[in-house]
């Protein structure tokens, strides 16, 4: 009996065990299991990880990963083999050379005014650490917009580039450069409608950093502050 009330003095204790709460309590006698889950839901048309949607469920309320058919053709070609794991709005890889998977996920936000849609998107990337995931970044791109009359379209999307050296083509002022980018680990390439939007992006230890990979015209997009390239509107009804 002495024992029976020390277990009833403990009636239920907690255990968190990756997000999951499990409730200990004697019911006649014996022991019952009970399970409590914080979802962390985000709007994703494929499954991110329980431990990715922990760190970003909050930063993208609202926010949806998109549609592989509201991608043109100028940022995910027709003709690329289809890959979960590297998609234009998603990409799985180490980034940080940990051995670890890192993530890097876009989102966007849409809204409607006036004659207009209005396509807010943002890059999240998330790294492996000794401790744990990480949330590396947080990308605010900005917002593009577009008339009602024309479908909505993304403006940025993500690719996979994996280690090694790459050759990356430009444009400025309508001439192609082609530059030579060195990564030491996966790196992330962002593509965009407009060529002088284009750059990539990698990762030292949990830092994203930006690779400069041109002169000209990208130079100058590259003086934009954190807070001119978040609060920025590209209008699309007026070409690119």
């Amino acid at each position: 009996m002495k024992y029976w009330k020390l277990w009833a003095a403990a009636s239920f204790l907690l255990v968190n065990l990756n997000g999951c709460s499990i409730i200990f309590g004697p019911e006649s006698g014996s022991w019952s299991f009970f399970c409590e889950t914080d979802d962390y839901y985000v709007n994703s048309h494929f499954s991110i990880p329980y431990e990715v949607r922990e760190l970003i469920a909050d930063r993208v309320s609202g926010y949806s990963t998109p549609e592989i058919n509201s991608y043109s053709s100028d940022i995910y070609p027709l003709e690329s083999a289809y890959d979960p794991d590297n998609l234009p709005c998603y990409v799985k890889a180490d980034f940080n050379g940990d051995g670890w998977y890192d993530y890097a996920i876009m989102f966007s936000k849409e809204s409607r005014s006036n004659e207009y849609w209005y396509l807010k998107t943002k890059l999240l990337v998330v790294v492996s650490t000794d401790c744990g995931m990480e949330l590396s970044s947080e990308y605010v791109l900005g917002t593009v917009k577009g008339s009602l009359d024309t479908p909505v379209e993304e403006y940025w999307g993500i690719r996979l580039l994996e280690r090694g050296t790459h050759t990356v083509r430009t444009i400025v002022s309508g001439i192609t450069e082609e530059v030579r980018v060195e990564l030491v680990n996966d790196g992330i390439y962002l593509g965009s409608i407009e060529p002088e939007e284009r750059t990539v992006l990698y990762v030292t230890g949990t830092e994203l950093n930006e690779y400069y990979v041109n002169l000209g015209a990208v130079s100058k997009r590259k003086t934009e502050t954190v807070q001119e390239r978040e609060s920025r509107v590209i209008d699309l009804s007026k070409g690119t």
